[in-house]
């Protein structure tokens, strides 16, 4: 993504934070306070899947404790099951090893086991890592990685 392709970005992340609340450490209104500086930042570590014209996905790949990780992962209800996720989820290892990883790591909250099968259809793996979820401490999420 070019930084003039922010509120493509913001657009998509909004829907992603309406379509599915429960699965993302940030909140609607949290992200809706960003500023367009903040979202042109963020085009450096993104991608966005189109399906024609449609943005229908996006997806991010950025370094946190010294591991890629892929974050912010979504994809529209009209483009699930068609590849779509496939898609971004070999950008965001595409973009690891460009940043030099051998591997790349995602968290996936606990009851969210539609991402959970898809993840581990892309070769993820549990890395034996759980923590508190972000917004929730009584909920938690589990690390999975994979090689790039």
């Amino acid at each position: 993504m070019a930084p003039d392709d922010w509120e493509v970005l913001r657009e998509l992340r909004y829907a992603a934070l309406t379509d599915a609340p429960h699965a993302f450490g940030s909140t609607l209104a949290r992200e809706q306070a960003l500023t367009e500086d903040v979202w042109r930042q963020f085009t450096t570590h993104m991608a966005v899947a189109f399906r024609a014209e449609d943005a229908v996905g996006l997806v991010g790949c950025v370094v946190i404790d010294g591991d890629a990780e892929l974050v912010s992962m979504w994809v529209a209800p009209r483009a699930r099951r068609i590849g779509t996720g496939r898609v971004l989820v070999d950008w965001a290892r595409g973009h690891a090893a460009e940043l030099g990883f051998s591997d790349i790591t995602l968290w996936v909250a606990d009851g969210n086991d539609d991402a959970a099968r898809f993840y581990e259809e892309c070769g993820f793996v549990p890395s034996g890592r759980r923590a508190p979820f972000q917004r929730d401490p009584t909920r938690f999420r589990t690390q999975m990685s994979r090689p790039v």
